[in-house]
């Protein structure tokens, strides 16, 4: 099974996401923890697709690896 049908309300807050940006409705941000540009949206609640959190793909990877307790936070549906 592909991932977003096992993730469908993530990927529909990634979708939002894409779309906004696309649409001129949200604006990338520098990484808040090491202001890099090339970013990544992180969401803390997939219910609330445009509330994120720009993080470079380095910090972002850390952020899960430090702590993994956040995926069971993100609400799923």
């Amino acid at each position: 099974m592909a991932w977003r049908e096992e993730n469908p309300v993530a990927y529909k807050a990634q979708t939002a996401v894409s779309n906004a940006v696309r649409d001129g409705r949200l604006f990338k941000q520098p990484c808040e923890f090491c202001g890099d540009d090339e970013v990544h949206a992180h969401h803390r609640d997939y219910t609330k697709p445009l509330e994120v959190v720009w993080l470079c793909p380095k910090c972002h990877h850390r952020l899960h690896a430090l702590f993994p307790e956040l995926e069971g936070k993100k609400k799923a549906g």
